[in-house]
């Protein structure tokens, strides 16, 4: 650490927490509440958002993305989504995403759709006894809003795969 911060964290001492943060715990800083929203499983199992109270500001860590392509591999969309419409029920204005440019609800909004059109589509054309590399085309066709997201065309493939796990392990 001394090397990478050039010397500045010679007197730092780490401070190793000792409890877990709770679902709709508050933490008060001077006149700044953050409040705390944990789920159970969204975009991995440890993912938490963070509400700047007064600000009216929410930190959504990887559970919301804009304009990128997310990875959803230790997830769930089912999660992801529920996490999702929670947050939009929020007294926010500012949404800042784990990944990609802040901005107001829509950044909820866009996101959960993303997922939603993924999941839904893979879904509907597995009940139509599609195979996943039969599925691809189809989710394509229905994704162009969100065709030139960073790392679309390197995560799409992968997220069908993704949706198809889930929707064989919870719905079929």
């Amino acid at each position: 650490m001394m090397d990478r911060t050039k010397g500045a964290s010679k007197e730092t001492i780490a401070t190793i927490p000792t409890e877990a943060l709770k679902d709709q715990q508050e933490i008060k800083i001077d006149n700044i509440t953050i409040k705390v929203h944990l789920s159970e499983k969204a975009h991995t199992l440890t993912d938490a958002m963070y509400e700047i109270v007064e600000d009216k500001v929410l930190i959504t860590g990887d559970n919301a993305f804009n304009n990128r392509a997310p990875r959803l591999d230790d997830g769930s969309y089912i999660g992801n989504m529920a996490v999702l419409d929670k947050a939009l029920k929020l007294p926010i204005e500012i949404v800042i995403p784990g990944h990609g440019p802040m901005g107001g609800k829509e950044v909820l909004e866009n996101f959960k759709e993303f997922l939603s059109l993924v999941y839904n589509t893979t879904k509907e054309q597995m009940e139509n006894d599609l195979e996943a590399y039969e599925i691809k085309p189809k989710v394509i066709e229905v994704m162009g809003k969100f065709k030139d997201w960073t790392n679309y065309n390197g995560a799409i493939g992968k997220l069908i795969s993704v949706a198809v796990l889930e929707i064989e392990e919870n719905d079929l």
